[in-house]
């Protein structure tokens, strides 16, 4: 059993969900799945909203309150998301189908067109390029 000295610091934001960061030789590559990141953009966004909370009108339901979890905005989503590729070299672009037209796609896009303005390169894995539509 591990030795926990204090409590775990909250969990507000795990970018592994939808990042690999890695190094090949002396090159940073991120690999970004949008499947995951849409995933977490609507969790955001039903955050945003109020949460799934509101639609319960007894909040003892089942013997416990309803859990109540400290989840990122949009702003701190795409925050995160733009700090951790900001030295990239290389991101790969998984599952870009996953992007719908609207912010997330703008989003991603803003972020991949930054990487490509500081010289990185940007792959898009599989048969779209999430610029269609």
């Amino acid at each position: 059993m591990p030795d926990r000295t204090g409590p775990e610091p909250p969990r507000t934001l795990n970018r592994r969900d939808f990042l690999r960061l890695r190094t090949q030789g002396r090159r940073r590559v991120v690999d970004l799945s949008c499947e995951r990141l849409y995933m977490r953009y609507t969790d955001a966004m039903r955050e945003v909203a109020g949460g799934v909370e509101a639609a319960e009108p007894d909040p003892w339901m089942g013997g416990e309150p309803p859990a109540r979890l400290d989840r990122p905005g949009p702003d701190e989503l795409f925050a995160g998301l733009r700090h951790d590729t900001r030295r990239a070299h290389l991101v790969r672009v998984h599952g870009s189908e996953w992007l719908p037209p609207g912010r997330l796609r703008d989003e991603v896009h803003a972020m991949l067109d930054e990487c490509r303005a500081r010289g990185g390169l940007v792959r898009f894995a599989g048969p779209t390029d999430g610029r269609a539509g």
